[in-house]
């Protein structure tokens, strides 16, 4: 039951909704002032976090349940026992343990990595959903643990701590949410009218992102990835390599959008994961702006900065971005690919590009990026240079039927363009009408579902009114 499934948009999402304003108990003063009851909230939050993951496997909701309560449980020690090195070594241990389990279980697991709910419409395994949700949920546990034997102070209520933990949206595909985040919004957080309004308009714009730009460009990256070599000539590489690079932007960038609308609906505030990546003027630019929370984490918690530091921090800091992405070789040397750039910049090119026009440092990120995203998304490290040889022409391709045009439907055109607007901030001014969109927002929800409780009345009246026999007319 993924964020885009109809499972959960027509039926978990709403039921939970409901419950949660019945919940409140409150006027519609209140709610506009914010003055809810969060204890009450947080455990209905908790449970309803529960429940999807028992939706998605029921196994999953019993592992994430025994880990929270021994994640909670170590934090109390590390924080405030005699022992407290001790107590964090356990739960790093106990938590690494977990990591490996879940992600190096078998080699079928190598290449499923966190790329399993964000590129696929489905799960590819029960196993490949546990891996992903895990991971997260690993990251978020340790900077728990951290945080409290760094402050010497823990979480002491065990609704609050769960929930920070376990909150649904944000265990799909981030961000990935610190301690400190969570802590002060489960006590403090504003429940309100134009949060929701705000929070649905946010997710329905990465359901928007993921439906109709991510999934339609992965089809046709999809199918260039997957051709023989010998009916791969440039033009068609690259148109390959593009739509999988915004493919994979808009799938996980969806996601978070998602998780983020949501955890607005109930009233958190939270980081952003992608701030425009692909307008970067540099890669040191870039990695500032994709997937942010993976870097402030390996920046926070194991001391590893994505291009600042020395040169052997930040080299290990991209092998475990590498490897947070799965276990293929092709992710390893995509993350070295993009270290040896950044060291690049740092040893002088950043100079250099500062001096040249606009337009080129954007296009040096584009290019480098693109040609990175090939290695990425091939199979092997040879399918990944006989790709790389195509998009240089020097790919003998003889022609087939795979011509361009087969590729570029209406459909595929207007998920492109949207695709290339769309990861550009050209829309900015929209900002100052948020207020309209908002309640437009929620007026349009509204009347679906009042249109939809209308229907569902009538056919229940349809269903229950016996049928009157038929007397023939005199």
């Amino acid at each position: 039951m993924l964020l885009t499934e109809t499972t959960f948009l027509f039926l978990f999402l709403p039921t939970l909704l409901v419950l949660h304003v019945a919940v409140t108990g409150a006027t519609t003063a209140d709610w506009i002032r914010g003055h809810v009851p969060l204890k009450a909230l947080n455990l209905l939050l908790l449970a309803g976090s529960l429940a999807y993951f028992a939706f998605l496997d029921l196994r999953l909701a019993a592992l994430l349940l025994v880990a929270a309560l021994f994640t909670y449980a170590v934090g109390l020690f590390a924080a405030s026992s005699p022992r407290r090195v001790t107590w964090l070594a356990t739960g790093l241990l106990g938590l690494g343990a977990l990591l490996l389990a879940a992600r190096w279980r078998n080699a079928a697991e190598l290449n499923v990595g966190v790329l399993a709910l964000p590129l696929d419409g489905v799960p590819v395994a029960s196993s490949g959903v546990i891996a992903v949700v895990v991971s997260f949920f690993v990251l978020m546990a340790v900077g728990h643990v951290m945080d409290a034997y760094r402050s010497g102070k823990a979480e002491t209520d065990p609704v609050r701590a769960l929930l920070s933990l376990l909150f649904f949206p944000f265990l799909l595909a981030g961000p990935i949410v610190k301690r400190a985040e969570m802590r002060d919004q489960l006590t403090r957080r504003i429940v309100s009218v134009a949060n929701f309004a705000y929070g649905m308009r946010r997710f329905s714009i990465g359901l928007f992102k993921k439906v109709a730009i991510a999934d339609i460009v992965g089809q046709v990256s999809d199918t260039i990835f997957s051709l023989p070599p010998s009916q791969v000539a440039a033009a068609r590489a690259w148109l390959g390599v593009l739509c999988f690079g915004l493919q994979i932007y808009f799938a996980v960038s969806a996601y978070s959008d998602m998780a983020l609308g949501l955890g607005r609906m109930f009233g958190f505030r939270l980081s952003e994961n992608f701030k425009w990546p692909y307008v970067a003027r540099s890669m040191h630019e870039f990695w500032e702006n994709w997937f942010s929370t993976l870097g402030q984490w390996l920046r926070d918690y194991m001391r590893l900065p994505l291009g600042a530091g020395s040169f052997a921090p930040m080299l290990a800091a991209f092998v475990v971005a590498g490897a947070w992405y799965g276990t293929r070789w092709t992710f390893l040397a995509w993350a070295l690919y993009h270290a040896a750039f950044v060291a690049l910049e740092r040893a002088g090119l950043a100079r250099l590009l500062d001096r040249l026009p606009r337009a080129v440092r954007y296009a040096y990120v584009i290019v480098i990026v693109l040609v990175g995203w090939a290695v990425f998304r091939a199979d092997t490290m040879p399918a990944a240079l006989q790709f790389l040889r195509a998009m240089a022409g020097l790919n003998d391709a003889v022609a087939s039927a795979y011509y361009l045009n087969r590729f570029l439907s209406p459909e595929v055109w207007l998920a492109l363009l949207s695709g290339l607007i769309g990861a550009a901030p050209l829309v900015r001014a929209i900002g100052r009408w948020r207020v309209a969109i908002d309640g437009a927002t929620t007026a349009l929800a509204v009347m679906a579902f009042a249109v939809l409780v209308y229907i569902w009345r009538m056919g229940v009246r349809f269903v229950s009114t016996p049928l009157k026999p038929h007397r023939p007319s005199a």
